[in-house]
C-alpha cells in the first residue's frame, strides 16, 4: 500500500553466476525499465510481477499487489460559540493527530478565537491536514444597578441596555419594566451573535410612615389647638411649619407631610371649624 501521490519501490533478490535480465510488468503489460535494474518505483495501483532472464531459462516472480491509500479529510466548516462555551473539534477516527498546539488527540477543547489545524495519519502511514477558524464572541454587558428600595407606592423602571432580545423573569420581552413590588428582578439578554447574559437587582418596598391627627375639630372662637405628628425625620406643614407640633386658633384644613429614615412620606389632614359667637 501506498500513499496517494508518493511512490514505492519493488524489488527482486536473484542470484546467478550469469547475467540476470528483470522485466517487470504491470497488469500484465510489460513497463519499459531497465533490464539491469531489480527494482522499479510505482505509483499506480494495480497488479506487479517481474520475469528474470538468465540466458534462455526464465522465471516469474509473485504477483505484487499495489493499493493506493486515500485520506480524504476536512475539518468542520468555521465554529462560533460565545464566551464561556467550550467548541470541541472532533478530527474522526484515524491512527494517530497532530494539532498546530502539538496536542495528539482525536479532539481539541477550544476557549480562545483563532485557526487551528491538524494533520491525521491513517493505518498506511498516509496523511492529510486540514484546518478551521473558531470565532469565540464576547458576552453581551448588562448591568442593573445596585440593591435599591421603593417606598409603598411608588414605582421604578429597570432597563437593560440595547439588545436583540430580552426576557424578564416576570416574562415581559420589552427593554424596560415598571415595578411596584418587592423582589429580586432578573433579565437575560440576546445580542445580535446569539450571546446571552443575565443580570438582577433586589427591590426592598418600605411600608409609609403613619401619621394620624385626629378627628376634625368644631369650636367655639377663642381656644388654641396644638397637632402633634408622629416622631420622623423630617415635617412639613401646610402653614410651612417645619416643627413637629404646631399650635393654630384659626379655622382652616391643615395638612402635614413627613418623611422617615428611609425618605418615605406619608401625609394626614384637620380641618379646624369656628362658630361665630352668638349676637348680644
Amino acid at each position: 500500500v501506498i500513499c496517494e501521490g508518493e511512490s514505492g519501490m519493488l524489488s527482486i533478490e536473484a542470484t546467478a553466476s550469469d547475467a540476470l535480465e528483470y522485466h517487470w510488468y504491470y497488469n500484465g503489460n510489460p513497463i519499459n525499465n531497465d533490464p539491469n535494474l531489480n527494482s522499479i518505483s510505482v505509483n499506480e495501483a494495480g497488479d506487479y510481477y517481474c520475469i528474470i532472464f538468465m540466458g534462455t531459462n526464465f522465471i516469474q516472480s509473485e504477483i505484487a499487489t499495489v493499493s493506493i491509500s486515500t485520506v480524504e479529510f476536512s475539518l468542520p466548516e468555521d465554529f462560533t460559540a460565545c464566551a464561556g462555551n467550550n467548541v470541541v473539534i472532533d478530527a474522526g477516527l484515524y491512527a494517530s493527530y497532530l494539532w498546530n498546539d502539538n496536542s495528539t488527540e482525536q479532539t481539541i477543547t477550544v476557549t480562545e478565537s483563532g485557526q487551528y489545524s491538524v494533520t491525521v495519519t491513517n493505518e498506511y502511514g498516509c496523511t492529510a491536514s486540514s484546518q478551521t477558524l473558531v470565532t469565540i464572541f464576547d458576552l453581551p454587558e448588562i448591568d442593573l444597578g445596585e440593591d435599591f428600595y421603593i417606598c409603598e407606592g411608588a414605582s421604578a423602571m429597570l432597563e437593560a441596555p440595547e439588545a436583540v432580545d430580552y426576557l424578564w423573569t416576570g416574562g415581559e420581552t420589552s427593554q424596560s419594566i415598571t415595578i411596584t413590588e418587592a423582589g429580586t428582578y432578573s433579565v437575560t439578554i440576546t445580542d445580535e451573535n446569539g450571546c446571552q447574559n443575565s443580570a438582577e437587582v433586589t427591590v426592598s418596598v418600605y411600608s409609609l410612615p403613619t401619621v394620624d391627627l385626629g378627628d376634625d375639630i368644631t369650636s367655639c372662637p377663642g381656644p388654641e389647638f396644638e397637632f402633634t405628628a408622629p416622631d420622623a425625620s423630617a415635617y412639613l406643614w401646610s402653614n410651612g411649619e417645619t416643627n413637629q407640633s404646631i399650635t393654630v386658633s384659626k379655622a382652616g384644613t391643615y395638612s402635614v407631610t413627613i418623611t422617615d429614615e428611609n425618605g418615605c412620606q406619608n401625609s394626614d389632614e384637620v380641618t379646624v371649624s369656628v362658630y361665630s359667637l352668638p349676637t348680644v
